[in-house]
């Protein structure tokens, strides 16, 4: 019920979200995030704890959306009981309840409490954790009964600290710019480092429509990024199951397209060189010399790297070496 992030070891400090966030927090011990699926609203929130240096403690989530107030089980009664004591708990760190708009209306209901209680102070007490909540914008607390004016009068004060995350379809633009960050986190992760992208493929990303957002698009170049297999991604790349929805007027400017180029040279700044990047290296400077002592037959130069020459094969595809050159001398 209640899972505890992982830490986060990077700090966006000059994220705009992030400093939205904290003016909204200066002022509110509970923020709302609203965001289509896949948006990316509970890595914001935790982006947003370790953002908060000042403050100490553990990142906590609360899921309630799968707990049934209506089932009268000892099992059912349990969750129920644990839920509003991690609720009503004082740890200090940060509180996040996703889907918000998912959960009964029991629930609810004693989120309602919780909130209404926290207006009711004008000052955060020093112990208790900043309550961060998610919901999608579509089914955002709906009133629960008829006559709901206290809970109207709740819902109104939190739409002050309220936080809208857009979906990626009104910012398509920068598709190209986080693509870069993707592939600069693969590339620290140990992946072969990708330095050239297709710019027919970065059209075709900012042309599609986007329903799945921001986790549509990592499954999209992950999945790239498999069948890629040397340092240039081409449309050719591109995964089997993504078919490009274009949203209807959806005009791309020109200055949001590559400069018209083939191919767009992705500079991903490293102060150092990367663990999995030295390996490229060394492998590709290890078989250029074998091959070359070994007139280009890369039967005899995989003998003398110890290695198969079907293993050759694959990892020169990978590290994007020409074989054009050993081809004729390959039957000896």
């Amino acid at each position: 019920m209640v899972e505890f992030g992982h830490q986060e070891t990077r700090i966006v400090q000059n994220d705009p979200y992030l400093q939205e966030l904290r003016r909204l927090a200066d002022r509110n011990s509970v923020l709302l995030i609203v965001g289509e699926s896949g948006t990316g609203k509970q890595t914001l929130a935790r982006k947003f704890h370790h953002f908060r240096t000042a403050k100490t403690g553990t990142f906590r989530i609360l899921v309630g959306k799968s707990i049934s107030s209506n089932s009268g089980s000892k099992l059912a009664r349990l969750r129920v009981a644990n839920w509003k004591r991690q609720l009503n708990s004082q740890s200090a760190g940060t509180l996040l309840i996703p889907n918000i708009d998912r959960l009964s209306r029991s629930l609810q209901l004693d989120l309602l409490k919780l909130i209404k209680s926290r207006y009711d102070r004008e000052n955060q007490e020093a112990c208790e954790p900043l309550v961060m909540m998610t919901a999608n914008p579509t089914s955002l607390l709906e009133p629960m009964t008829q006559a709901a004016s206290k809970e109207f009068i709740i819902r109104q004060k939190l739409e002050r600290s309220q936080f809208d995350l857009p979906p990626l379809r009104e910012y398509s633009q920068q598709i190209t710019q986080l693509v870069r960050q993707f592939l600069s986190s693969q590339t620290a992760a140990g992946h072969t480092p990708i330095h050239y992208i297709e710019s027919a493929y970065l059209q075709k990303l900012q042309q599609h429509s986007w329903p799945g957002n921001l986790r549509e698009l990592n499954a999209v170049v992950s999945d790239t990024l498999d069948q890629c297999s040397g340092p240039t991604i081409t449309i050719a790349d591109l995964p089997a199951w993504f078919q490009p929805k274009t949203c209807t007027n959806r005009v791309v400017e020109p200055e949001h397209l590559p400069n018209g180029d083939y191919l767009t040279r992705l500079e991903i700044p490293t102060r150092h060189h990367r663990f999995g990047e030295k390996i490229a290296k060394t492998e590709q400077e290890l078989i250029t010399n074998a091959l070359a002592d070994c007139e280009h037959n890369r039967t005899q130069a995989a003998q003398s790297l110890g290695i198969s020459r079907v293993t050759l094969y694959n990892k020169m595809k990978k590290l994007g070496m020409s074989s054009h050159r050993s081809s004729r001398v390959d039957e000896n």
